[in-house]
């Protein structure tokens, strides 16, 4: 079979500094160029100027030529998009380290304890405890730093998503397909892990066996694989993920580097903010 390539005429002259010079001014004018995705999505990148594309000069063929490769700003778009269509687009630019409340001590150690995450990402960050006290606020926010560092991020609803995942276990392909959404991603922010209600007698009923096996599956990939970073608000706390499954809880307890990004917000209704416009009468 003839070698296609061979039959490709070759310059074996290297190409002038003038003209790699020409090339790169010409990129140069490309990228300050930019574009206008910044007013789609929001996003704004000063890599790319919003184009979505870098250019820069390749030499082939003893000449240069103008190469656009995708800048990494098009991964967060992608999340942005798909945050969007499932509704919570809003919750990323409503939900802010600037907008959150930090009026009483235990807000600015959340707070703290967020930036200091920030500071380190090759930790798990842990929040759990009393409901409306801003934990999915806080882990949004941290999401939105993220983001903005270029990282893709899922956002995981726990008791929308596990009825999903359990509902296509006999579809082995759309199953893998759903989990992988999860396990292969830069950031994962599971929100309301193993919420559930109460039932008639007034408790809080463990979750059954499959969501704790899809649990375990989850959060023990990303576990071994070190450059992922998990994020999760739960109503309850470490402690309580203990009792459930102790393997799991375990590996939270260790990826959030042995407790250091583990908060546990007692239970108490006066730090549900949720109610504090409410008048009692």
């Amino acid at each position: 079979m003839k070698n296609i390539m061979n039959s490709i005429p070759k310059n074996t002259e290297r190409p002038s500094e003038s003209e790699y010079k020409a090339c790169l001014k010409h990129c140069e004018q490309l990228n300050k160029t930019g574009g206008n995705l910044n007013e789609q999505d929001g996003f704004n990148c000063k890599k790319c100027n919003n184009s979505g594309f870098i250019y820069r000069p390749v030499e082939q063929y003893g000449s240069y030529s103008v190469v656009a490769c995708y800048c990494s700003c098009m991964k967060a778009r992608q999340t942005l998009r798909k945050l969007a269509a499932s509704g919570l687009g809003g919750i990323i630019t409503k939900y802010t380290f600037d907008s959150y409340e930090d009026n009483e001590q235990w807000q600015i150690k959340i707070k703290n304890l967020s930036y200091k995450f920030l500071e380190n990402q090759t930790n798990w960050f842990y929040i759990g405890g009393q409901s409306g006290s801003g934990k999915t606020h806080i882990c949004t926010a941290i999401c939105g730093r993220l983001l903005k560092q270029h990282k893709s991020v899922s956002y995981m609803l726990w008791v929308n998503e596990v009825k999903q995942l359990k509902s296509t276990v006999m579809d082995s392909e759309e199953h893998n397909k759903l989990l992988d959404k999860y396990k292969n991603v830069d950031v994962l922010y599971i929100d309301d892990f193993f919420k559930q209600g109460k039932d008639k007698y007034g408790t809080v009923p463990q979750p059954t066996s499959a969501e704790i096996a899809l649990a375990y599956e989850i959060l023990n990939y990303r576990y071994l694989n070190k450059k992922y970073i998990t994020i999760i608000s739960s109503e309850r706390t470490l402690s309580d993920i203990l009792d459930i499954d102790e393997a799991t809880g375990g590996r939270i307890y260790e990826r959030c580097n042995f407790g250091e990004y583990i908060l546990n917000i007692k239970t108490d209704r006066s730090y549900n903010y949720r109610l504090k416009k409410v008048t009692e009468i």
